[in-house]
């Protein structure tokens, strides 16, 4: 559950149980210290954007319609 997304986007809890396997959820990736290239987050974010739908429409016969991540804003 994350009220925030389901209020932005609409969803009562009936259509998020119903719909939430249509999220993907992206916890945390790593880029090492000394990895230095400018908005490489941004530019990884940007490739499984584009790769994901095709990639589960393959593996689970369906395309995801949302792909959230998290920062912990506590820490940047």
């Amino acid at each position: 559950s994350c009220e925030p997304r389901d209020t932005h986007i609409g969803w009562d809890k009936a259509t998020r149980e119903a719909r939430l396997h249509l999220v993907v959820g992206n916890a945390r990736f790593l880029i090492l210290p000394h990895v230095r290239v400018v908005n490489l987050a941004s530019y990884i974010l940007s490739r499984v954007t584009r790769r994901l739908p095709g990639d589960w429409q393959l593996a689970y016969g369906y395309q995801p319609v949302l792909l959230e991540t998290f920062v912990e804003s506590a820490r940047f």
